[in-house]
């Protein structure tokens, strides 16, 4: 401490404030206000660099040279992609980046990997399919896209779901089909499911998640018409609205996914094998055929999925093609599946930052 101006003193004495309180003398039958309080946020920093690592093995050893004019971001709706409404900063010339005034929580921090690189620190991990394996009590299970290695979560959720779908705020959810329709949030860690509610209506097998209006959808029958109608859930009470009147060539809804690439949601009619896309307003139009004894349906960014066989997952198109993309590694009975562009949970500074 400096003092503002100069004193001669013989002695100090040091006296402890009293911290973050008042001192009131109160009397008898006494009223003290404006004994009031005064709050600053307190803000946080994530500071990191990027660097060429020329050797690929995730470490920036003292040969490898830092990268400038790399673009950093903060994922605030963790998509993978950065949106301009999103904070972003470029990296110096020793490679350095930094975020300031930042509310405490999770921040997703990711880089846009430069043309003809790829990314090593922090190493990716591969893409995997969530799903309910029938076979053991509808136990939560993730598959890896590539390889096909099975990992079980728990015990088993007991509960025929017909439909999962991952939001991007990391919750997964699961619907019943058939006349008393029910929604449920499924623990990641531990695979148990816990009942949010009934849906109001007899839904369809499948659930598909909007990122870009962070809406869950399924399919399910219209009082009215008896027809099938594409229909929005409220996550925090598990209840069904329909969009639309419904189309009378769905007859057997058995997969619901999101076809980002063109705007709309997909339905895999089990009874006629065949694809039904609805608008975001409801409207139904037949796309497509898909492969025999499948089930399920999801989509990697690039095709539909679907489950066939107990153990392959394929790739299938309108045109009724399919490719194969992996086989499971052991025999599965999966009722839903749900495909997860790598794990989307992180730390701070979770991508290519260094502190």
């Amino acid at each position: 401490m400096t003092l503002s101006q100069p004193i001669r003193t013989e002695s100090l004495e040091f006296i402890q404030a009293t911290p973050f309180a008042y001192s009131i003398s109160l009397g008898s039958g006494a009223a003290v206000t404006d004994v009031n309080f005064g709050n600053q946020f307190v803000l946080g920093e994530i500071h990191g660099a990027k660097w060429s690592d020329a050797n690929g093995d995730g470490v920036w050893d003292a040969t490898e040279s830092p990268m400038a004019g790399v673009t950093v971001y903060l994922d605030q709706n963790n998509d993978g992609q950065w949106q301009e409404s999103e904070p972003s900063t470029t990296t110096a010339a020793d490679g350095a980046y930094h975020f300031s005034g930042l509310r405490p929580g999770t921040h997703l921090v990711r880089e846009i990997v430069p043309e003809n690189y790829r990314q090593t620190s922090p190493g990716t991990q591969a893409d995997f399919y969530y799903a309910i394996d029938g076979f053991r009590n509808h136990q939560l299970v993730k598959v890896n896209a590539i390889s096909g290695a099975v990992t079980r979560i728990g015990n088993g959720t007991g509960i025929p779901l017909t439909g999962i779908a991952l939001t991007s705020h990391g919750d997964l959810y699961g619907v019943t089909s058939g006349s008393n329709s029910l929604l449920y949030k499924i623990d990641l860690e531990t695979g148990a499911a816990s009942l949010i509610g009934a849906t109001g209506h007899q839904l369809g097998g499948g659930l598909a998640y909007d990122a870009e209006t962070d809406t869950l959808y399924t399919v399910a029958r219209n009082p009215t018409n008896n027809a099938f109608a594409l229909a929005t859930i409220d996550r925090a009470s598990g209840v069904a609205n329909l969009v639309g009147t419904g189309t009378f060539n769905l007859n057997a809804p058995l997969g619901v996914a999101l076809d980002s690439l063109n705007g709309q949601i997909v339905v895999f009619d089990g009874a006629d094998r065949e694809l039904v896309a609805f608008t975001r307003a409801g409207v139904a139009t037949t796309i497509g055929f898909a492969p025999t004894h499948s089930q399920g349906l999801t989509q990697n960014g690039a095709d539909l999925v679907m489950f066939e066989s107990n153990r392959a997952f394929v790739a299938v198109r309108p045109n009724g093609t399919r490719s194969t993309l992996a086989v499971a590694a052991e025999s599965l009975s999966l009722t839903t599946i749900e495909f997860v562009n790598r794990e989307p949970f992180g730390p701070k500074r979770q991508w290519c930052a260094r502190s």
